[in-house]
C-alpha cells in the first residue's frame, strides 16, 4: 500500500515510513508462521494475544486516520483515498470479529466428536459458524468496496 500510494503520488512517503512498513510486515509474517508452527504451546497462545492486540491497534490507527482525513481533509485530502483508508481499518476489525466469532465453535465441536451430537451442541456449532460467516462476508464486502473506490474514485 505504501509503495502504491507513493507511486501514484497520493501522499508523500519517506524512506523511514517505507522501512517501518516493511519491518512491521515481515515481523507480522514471522509471528503468524510461529503461531502456526507452535499450535497448542504457550508461545503460540502468547503470540496470538500479541497478534490480536496488533490487529486492534492497526484497525484503530487506520480507522482514525481515515475518519480524520474525511472530516478535516488531513493528512489525506482526497475523500476517495481517505475512505479507502477508513475501510482498510475496518478490515482489521472484521478480522478480529472472525477470531471472536469462531472461538465458541471448538468446544461444542470437540464434544460432538467425543460424546456425540445433541441439539444443544449442534446449535452452538451452527451459531458459531453463522456468526463467523457474517464476519468473513464483511471482510469480502469491505475488500470489494476498497477495490471499487480505488478504481472508480467516485468522490
Amino acid at each position: 500500500g505504501l509503495h502504491l500510494t507513493n507511486a501514484l503520488q497520493l501522499y508523500p512517503i519517506d524512506t523511514g515510513l517505507f522501512v517501518t512498513g516493511w519491518v512491521i510486515g515481515l515481523a507480522w509474517i514471522v509471528v503468524i508462521f510461529t503461531i502456526g508452527a507452535n499450535q497448542g504451546k504457550p508461545l503460540a497462545e502468547h503470540l496470538s494475544k500479541l497478534q490480536f492486540g496488533f490487529q486492534a491497534v492497526m484497525g484503530l490507527i487506520f480507522t482514525v486516520l481515515g475518519l480524520n482525513s474525511l472530516v478535516a481533509d488531513a493528512p489525506i485530502d482526497q475523500p476517495w483515498f481517505a475512505t479507502k483508508i477508513l475501510l482498510f481499518g475496518l478490515v482489521f476489525w472484521a478480522a478480529l470479529a472472525i477470531d471472536l466469532c469462531f472461538r465458541p465453535f471448538l468446544a461444542p465441536f470437540m464434544e460432538i466428536g467425543q460424546h456425540g451430537s445433541t441439539p444443544e451442541r449442534e446449535e452452538a456449532v451452527s451459531r458459531a459458524i453463522n456468526h463467523t460467516l457474517v464476519a468473513v462476508s464483511t471482510v469480502y464486502v469491505l475488500i470489494f468496496a476498497i477495490a471499487f473506490i480505488g478504481k472508480v474514485k467516485p468522490f
